[in-house]
């Protein structure tokens, strides 16, 4: 009887030990918006990982978010997120068609940033230029979305 609880004990222990351990190897992105042009439509974010096969391809993101918009600014929270390289594409989907609008060139029409606040340039950024990493509780990134 005693081994039983023994090893009771020793399998609860060796549990809460692993919860504890995992949530130490995770955190929250908190990105923040304070330059939206209008309180029309959402936000939209894409959210990759290292193993995303192909950024910013919309098939490849790991979490999308779509948030309503209040004083020109908002925020989205993506939580227990495994400890490591992640990027993000974001747009300020204002006609909520759920897509970025470009013109006759693929240019956007809508507001639209990547994380570190990349532009678009000769195409949208790499994963590797617009990568960040996420190693504590709590990663706050500010975007400026380009109108």
């Amino acid at each position: 009887m005693n081994t039983n609880k023994f090893f009771l004990c020793l399998s609860i222990f060796f549990l809460i030990s692993s919860i504890a351990h995992s949530a130490e190897n995770k955190g929250s992105l908190v990105i923040i918006y304070e330059n939206l042009e209008s309180n029309t439509g959402t936000v939209v974010v894409k959210l990759y990982d290292s193993n995303s096969p192909k950024f910013p391809d919309t098939k490849s993101a790991i979490s999308i978010k779509t948030v309503q918009l209040e004083n020109l600014q908002t925020s989205v929270v993506f939580e227990n997120l495994p400890f490591g390289t992640y990027a993000f594409s974001t747009f300020h989907d204002e006609n909520e068609n759920g897509k970025m609008d470009t013109n006759f060139i693929h240019f956007p029409t809508e507001g639209y940033a990547f994380s570190n606040n990349l532009k678009i340039t000769m195409g949208p950024p790499s994963f590797e230029k617009a990568s960040f990493k996420i190693n504590e509780a709590t990663k706050r990134i500010t975007v400026k979305l380009n109108y």
